[in-house]
């Protein structure tokens, strides 16, 4: 057994990594044979159930108890930026104490090119509450709540729980926002409240305290906040997430940032339509911190960025290639020959860009990238730049057409963002300015040169 949790702690979301070494797939390879044989069970648990249950008891005990368990944002990888969340099912009678993880990584295909569709999927996995703890415990602090449930609603929840990890309902169509590890198992405890019927609307939360309450914040300055320590991932998602992630948050809305929605249960009424009439309670019978176990270091505290690392942020790149545009843009206004070729690697890097920026706006799954101004700025437009100017000095009059037409773009991308309401990331304005420079010195370099006058004698 204890061979089996080392698995599991090895295992959580270090396999999130897009590049995986042999060692991360021999974990999968372990993982599935695991999950296959039904060994995700503590050895005192009572095999009551099918293979189908994995081992787990079909019913619980009136002495169970359900609980979210949420672990604290970790610097540790741009993957463990937001935390995480757990559900947690103790039942002392029968020896059970297991959470449920709705964070695996499926790897079944091939993750980076699936990953790029949008089509994140994820598994659910039951695994060993030591397990769990022995893991998010050695990164930062977790809340554990205590959720307020009688007997039906508690039965009701198991079932569930016990369907969602059977083989063909395992895997789930992940969504960062509204679909992930931490609104899953709320979603389920909202969803088997006693009485509650869907077809009389979705349950609403306020405040208990009135004084508790906070302004509410767009998703954009939340996300941008979480993700603070990795300023490349930051301008990465303010380039590809479009203007709904502008919009602001409800108190819904929050729940999917685990240590948020763990603070927020406590604070909380929950008001849910049921046939006989509308219906509140305080959704949380405690809270408590859970420590670490004895020999595990708590993290170190976050540390202030090395001067180059600091250098090498967005900003800081962008404002040296504006820098580097404005002096190629000087020596083509003063009809200097300058070589074509870094224009030319200029044009192929933003069309790349502007690519994949806009297969993740229009084709790709990923919620909230559409409407984006900045496929505005960047889009397949410079690789058409790029291979009329290997073509040398033939469709002229296309490749200033192009010229122009990416200069009207990128003049329209920071006007139309701000009519819209859409946030850009700043380095995104020097980025814009930079290239609209690289275009202009084009343009120059492609017009006229007056020839020389006569001699009159």
């Amino acid at each position: 057994m204890k061979d089996i949790e080392a698995i599991h702690i090895g295992y959580r979301e270090r396999v999130g990594a897009r590049y995986l070494g042999y060692r991360r797939v021999l974990l999968q390879v372990a993982l599935s044979l695991y999950l296959v044989l039904g060994l995700l069970l503590p050895a005192s648990a009572q095999a009551l159930g099918t293979s189908s249950t994995q081992g787990l008891p079909v019913q619980l005990s009136p002495e169970a108890q359900i609980s979210f368990l949420a672990a604290a944002p970790s610097a540790e990888a741009s993957y463990t930026l937001y935390g995480h969340a757990g559900l947690r099912v103790q039942d002392a009678v029968q020896g059970l104490d297991v959470t449920f993880n709705y964070g695996i990584f499926n790897f079944d295909d091939d993750f980076t090119i699936r990953f790029t569709q949008g089509k994140t999927d994820y598994l659910v996995v039951p695994m060993p509450t030591e397990a769990y703890l022995a893991e998010y415990l050695s990164r930062g602090a977790v809340r554990e709540v205590t959720l307020l449930t009688d007997s039906l609603q508690r039965a009701q929840l198991w079932a569930r729980l016990l369907d969602n990890i059977r083989p063909e309902n395992a895997t789930y169509r992940y969504n960062a926002f509204r679909n992930n590890c931490s609104t899953r198992p709320i979603d389920l405890y909202l969803e088997t409240l006693p009485g509650y019927d869907p077809k009389q609307g979705a349950p609403s939360f306020y405040y208990v305290d009135p004084a508790d309450s906070v302004p509410p914040r767009s998703w954009r300055s939340v996300i941008n906040e979480l993700e603070a320590p990795s300023p490349w991932l930051v301008f990465g998602t303010d380039l590809a997430m479009g203007r709904e992630l502008d919009e602001l948050m409800t108190l819904r809305d929050q729940f999917f940032i685990p240590l948020t929605a763990a603070e927020l249960l406590t604070k909380l009424f929950v008001c849910y339509p049921t046939a006989e009439g509308p219906r509140k309670l305080r959704p949380v019978l405690s809270a408590r911190w859970l420590e670490a176990p004895a020999g595990v270091t708590p993290p170190p505290a976050p540390v202030e960025g090395s001067f180059w690392s600091e250098l090498l942020a967005p900003l800081p790149v962008f404002s040296l290639l504006l820098i580097a545009s404005l002096g190629h843009f000087i020596l083509r206004f003063q009809r200097r020959r300058l070589p074509g070729i870094m224009e030319g690697l200029i044009f192929l890097l933003a069309g790349l860009a502007g690519t994949l920026l806009c297969f993740i706006v229009f084709v790709s799954e990923h919620p909230m990238t559409y409407p984006n101004m900045a496929v505005l700025a960047l889009n397949p437009l410079y690789l058409v730049s790029f291979v009329l100017q290997l073509g040398g000095g033939r469709w002229m009059w296309l490749r200033r057409l192009i010229y122009r037409a990416e200069l009207v773009l990128l003049l329209l991308c920071p006007l139309l963002a701000y009519l819209t309401g859409q946030t850009l990331h700043p380095a995104m304005y020097l980025l814009i300015a930079a290239l609209a420079l690289w275009i202009l010195a084009r343009l120059l370099y492609l017009m006229p040169r007056p020839r020389p006058e006569l001699d009159p004698r």
